[in-house]
């Protein structure tokens, strides 16, 4: 995959959450925040071992350790940014700490939490597969729907999953 499709799977995740951003601006707020699903316009198949290892710089697994901040500097599209413990590098070399960045989050004003179709903001403690693209400030931008895959480590399923990953990986 090239950077050019990288850069217009980005430009069209943002299009899709700045049209969701104006089109959620009205309503009351209660103290709750209202969730806003947005679609992510993929480039790749996520469910395909081979392509999401191919997209990425990085695949591994990991167990969340803190959310961070929230990041607002895409178009005030949030990004909520998370420290995460590398359990099993598949693809690239991380960190054995490393921070990884999910599209989506609370909004500034706290009335929307925005998630992209798919995705759910990551639990503190829970292991996942970790799938994405180191940005400028060498956060891993994780791909959507797919980028941050919750693990049961003890069970069959996960262990062909991320056995599937390695073949992928060792392909390249």
């Amino acid at each position: 995959m090239t950077r050019g499709k990288a850069a217009k799977l980005r430009s069209g995740v943002l299009a899709v959450l700045s049209l969701a951003l104006g089109a959620t601006a009205c309503g009351t707020y209660d103290g709750d925040p209202e969730i806003v699903r947005t679609r992510a316009i993929q480039v790749l198949d996520p469910h395909d071992p081979e392509e999401l290892v191919s997209f990425s710089d990085e695949v591994f697994v990991g167990r969340v350790i803190t959310e961070g901040r929230t990041s607002y500097e895409r178009d005030d599209v949030p990004v909520t940014v998370y420290s995460v413990e590398v359990l099993d590098p598949i693809k690239g070399a991380p960190d054995r700490t490393t921070e990884v960045g999910l599209d989506g989050g609370i909004s500034k004003d706290g009335r929307r939490l925005f998630l992209m179709q798919g995705d759910s903001l990551l639990v503190e403690g829970q292991e996942y597969v970790f799938a994405g693209r180191r940005d400028a400030e060498g956060i891993l931008d994780l791909v959507a729907a797919k980028g941050s895959e919750p693990v049961d480590l003890g069970t069959a399923r996960a262990a062909e999953a991320i056995d599937d990953l390695k073949a992928a990986a060792k392909s390249r």
